[in-house]
């Protein structure tokens, strides 16, 4: 039987990794009341939600449950029950904090998710992050298809600059000025024009 007090908060902490869950139940004193390793299954979910029900009023946490803690997150919101996501992060700074040191230990990993979970204000439920991920991947989608009729013209446009007449020097901006008023100017004018009298006399 737990060793709980009616009034004590206790919340079923998860260290998911791909292949399995450690959880731990962590009471109101930031101590593990006990611990539990299940494989990532429908057979271990069962055994996870067993151990949480000694503890009837807990509260869950998962660590990462964006990411490897998502299964459970799933499971556990597919059954009417809300967890919090505790950032990597914050899960180890609580654990070095705890234990003076980085090395890693599943349980230990899973309590100081535990006291994450008791102690971080503010913290999202996992439903929360799951719904801003599915909102943040609409909206990329929808820039992408905006930008998508825009980047097949790009193509085209580097092609027809590469291909463009190049007026950028002095020289050639003289010469298309003198075309240009050539081919304006009347047949006797042109016949009179300087260049073409030039031209003339050099043949």
């Amino acid at each position: 039987m737990p060793n709980t007090t009616v009034s004590e908060r206790v919340v079923i902490a998860v260290d998911p990794h791909k292949a399995s869950w450690t959880a731990a139940a962590v009471g109101s004193a930031l101590a593990p009341l006990d611990t539990l390793r299940t494989p990532v299954s429908r057979q271990g979910y069962r055994q996870l939600r067993r151990f949480a029900a000694r503890w009837p009023d807990a509260e869950w946490a998962i660590e990462g449950a964006t990411g490897l803690g998502a299964p459970l997150a799933t499971w556990l919101s597919g059954d009417g029950i809300e967890a919090v996501d505790v950032p990597a992060k914050l899960a180890t700074r609580v654990r070095m904090l705890s234990t003076g040191h980085g090395r890693k230990n599943d349980d230990a990993d899973a309590v100081s998710v535990g006291i994450a979970a008791l102690t971080a204000p503010g913290l999202r439920s996992a439903a929360v992050e799951d719904a801003i991920i599915t909102l943040r991947a609409l909206v990329e989608h929808r820039d992408d298809t905006v930008r998508t009729p825009h980047s097949d013209d790009q193509p085209t446009a580097r092609a027809a600059h590469r291909t463009a007449p190049r007026w950028g020097t002095p020289a050639a901006r003289r010469r298309h000025r003198r075309a240009a008023a050539a081919h304006r100017a009347p047949a006797g004018d042109r016949a009179s024009h300087p260049s073409a009298a030039g031209r003339r006399a050099h043949r």
